[in-house]
Order: structure tokens, then C-alpha cells, then sequence
């Protein structure tokens, strides 16, 4: 039997007004149909009531009140205690769901009011309350998602946007002679410089490259090293661990992680002839030192 019509069956017994009688059952089963959600029910009263074993309205209260049941002709009938001594709702639903099935067995099947639109509209209300429901979640997921990948995405470019302006050249100074020990130590006698010095700019081959490796292996870090920091505090067990080792490792997995990748691209860069770019011209000056 169709939940919806069994509770709004027991709600309307729990709260009678009218006596335990055929008429009585009649006005009241008749109330279902002013029931909010009820008004396109077909409900036949005849199903409802009556003291015959075999319908509905009969089963519904001998489940619902103190009786005892005697057997006459082969059926059985309730004998009421008076007064009525009304049930608890569960007690209700559990005795009903017995005797229903009880009284299919010997009597064969029992009609039930047939529901149409507003049963069907109350289900169908309940579809929607369920897809808003999942919809919310769905919506809140993919809020949560689209929040992480901004986060996993955006931190690694502010972090290349950051260090682009970052120089990663520097002046080297070689000093050479081209005098032999003897005249060195003759010059230096006298005063004179025997070394002959240049300036060169000396630093990463390729910077763009190694500033996107940087950002590249940050966002490789913060993908694997951070789903435990993130797992830990939805967990909230070890997070603040979890995040201290996250933080700690960071510069050091930086400089390994990039100089690893960086190493082997500027190689095959410079055996494919793609010239260094150190951000502005060599400095070349010869003097003596």
C-alpha cells in the first residue's frame, strides 16, 4: 500500500471525532478527501468502510485500536474493549502491514483506493525536493572543485609572474698572463700588473625556462604533496604536520625538481643552437688589473 495514503489513512484515525461505527467510518475516511494533496483522489468510501473482514476500513481499525479477534463462519472479526483505547502511530503501521497481509491471504485481494494526480503530484514534489537536493550538492562539489583549481592553478602563475622580473645572471671576472714565471716576477718587481682581466656575464643559460620549470614543478608539488595536507584536514588528524612537511619540503623539492628537468631541456637547447639569453649583452672589456 502506497506509504503517502497509509499515513494520511492513520493520522486521520489517530485524530478521530466521529464514533466506531460504519456511518462514523464513512464521515471519516470521507475527510481524507480534504486532506491538502487530496482532492484528485479517487477515494471510495465503500473500500473504506463497512465491518467486513475483507475491507480495508475494518483492517485499519483493528490495527489501530485494543480488540480481540474471534472467528465466525471461517472469518474472523474484532471484538473492541470499551473504551477505545487508541494505538501509537508505529504500533499502527506495523499492525496494519500484518493484518493486510493476512487478510490478502484469506480473503484474496483487497481493493484500495485507486490514487491519480495529486498522489502522483505528491510524489512528483518529492522528485523535485530529491534532484534540488542532489542538484545543491552537485552545485557545492563543483563550487569546491572549481575553488581548487583555481588555487592549484593561479599560485604557480602569481609565482612565475613574481620571479619574471628575478635577474639570474651575474659578472664573472677571468684574469690571465701571458708571461712566463720569470717575467712575471720581473714586472711584479717593478711595479707592473702582469694579468691582463675581462668581465663576462655568467648565469642561467635560459631563464624564461627556468622560471616556467620553477612554477611547473610547484604546480606538480602542490597537486601530489598536497591532496594528504588536504585529506588530513578533512580528516582533521595530523594536518598541522601535514602542512609544516608541505611547507618545509617546498624550497628544496623547488631546486632539485627544477634543476633536474632544467639540466637536460638547455642541453638538447643548445645542441639544437638556440643562443643563451641572459636579459641584456655581454660585457666583454679588456684591461689590466
Amino acid at each position: 500500500m502506497d506509504k503517502i495514503l497509509l499515513n494520511k489513512l492513520v493520522d486521520l484515525i489517530i485524530k478521530n471525532k466521529y464514533p466506531a461505527t460504519v456511518p462514523g467510518q464513512k464521515a471519516l475516511f470521507n475527510d481524507l478527501k480534504k486532506e491538502e494533496g487530496f482532492s484528485d483522489y479517487s477515494i471510495l468510501l465503500k473500500e473504506l468502510t463497512g465491518a467486513e473482514a475483507g475491507k480495508l476500513g475494518l483492517i485499519l481499525f483493528y490495527s489501530s485500536y485494543e480488540c480481540e479477534l474471534y472467528q465466525q463462519n471461517g472469518n474472523f472479526f474484532p471484538k473492541f474493549n470499551k473504551p477505545l483505547k487508541l494505538l501509537p502511530k508505529e504500533t499502527i503501521i506495523n499492525n496494519f502491514k500484518s493484518n493486510f497481509n493476512k487478510a490478502q491471504k484469506r480473503h484474496g485481494h483487497i481493493h484500495i483506493p485507486v490514487q491519480k494526480h495529486a498522489a502522483k503530484e505528491v510524489r512528483r514534489q518529492g522528485r523535485l525536493k530529491q534532484e534540488a537536493a542532489y542538484n545543491k550538492g552537485l552545485h557545492e562539489n563543483e563550487t569546491m572543485l572549481r575553488n581548487a583549481l583555481l588555487i592549484i592553478i593561479g599560485i604557480p602563475v602569481i609565482f612565475f609572474v613574481a620571479i619574471l622580473p628575478l635577474e639570474l645572471t651575474w659578472i664573472t671576472t677571468d684574469c690571465a698572463s701571458s708571461f712566463s714565471i720569470g717575467e712575471r716576477t720581473t714586472l711584479q718587481s717593478l711595479g707592473v700588473n702582469d694579468k691582463v682581466c675581462s668581465s663576462r656575464i655568467d648565469g642561467i643559460s635560459y631563464p624564461i625556462v627556468f622560471k616556467f620549470l620553477m612554477s611547473l614543478v610547484l604546480f606538480i608539488h602542490i597537486v601530489y604533496a598536497g591532496s594528504p595536507v588536504a585529506e588530513a584536514f578533512e580528516k582533521n588528524e595530523n594536518k598541522f604536520i601535514s602542512l609544516a612537511i608541505f611547507i618545509v619540503s617546498m624550497p628544496f623539492i623547488l631546486i632539485i625538481g627544477c634543476f633536474a628537468i632544467y639540466i637536460p631541456i638547455s642541453m638538447a637547447m643548445a645542441v639544437l643552437g638556440i643562443k643563451p639569453d641572459f636579459g641584456y649583452p655581454y660585457l666583454d672589456p679588456f684591461y689590466y688589473g
